[in-house]
């Protein structure tokens, strides 16, 4: 990890579900990964997948900080949540990415901005 200590990502996870999700990732049955992308060249920060068997958000452990890995999870959260509730399968950031991202960002509670873009 770069700057700062590692994040608990799990704790993360059910930390943001319960804030911004109400635990409606959690009873949808998505697991977290937390693992070393399969190449060095990759440039993600990690992964959404959804489907009948399976519901997984992967977070790749690169040498980002603290605060990207925490805007990352967000981000990807999202994109589980519009699968949860709106039964979407594209991963496009579109009104409904906004409206749930907004959201977040309105929130006082964090100290920090989720993105379209994971580079920011």
């Amino acid at each position: 990890m770069g700057l700062g200590a590692e994040p608990d990502v799990w704790q993360l996870f059910r930390h943001y579900d319960k804030l911004y999700f109400r635990g409606a990732l959690v009873n949808a049955a998505f697991t977290l990964e937390w693992t070393s992308p399969r190449t060095n060249t990759i440039n993600a920060f990690g992964s959404c997948s959804f489907g009948k068997m399976s519901k997984t958000i992967t977070l790749y452990r690169t040498n980002r900080t603290s605060a990207d890995v925490k805007k990352a999870l967000l981000h990807l959260m999202i994109h589980a949540i519009i699968f949860v509730k709106h039964g979407m399968t594209c991963l496009s950031h579109g009104p409904v990415f906004r409206d749930w991202m907004d959201a977040i960002n309105d929130c006082t509670v964090e100290d920090y901005l989720v993105s379209i873009f994971l580079a920011d």
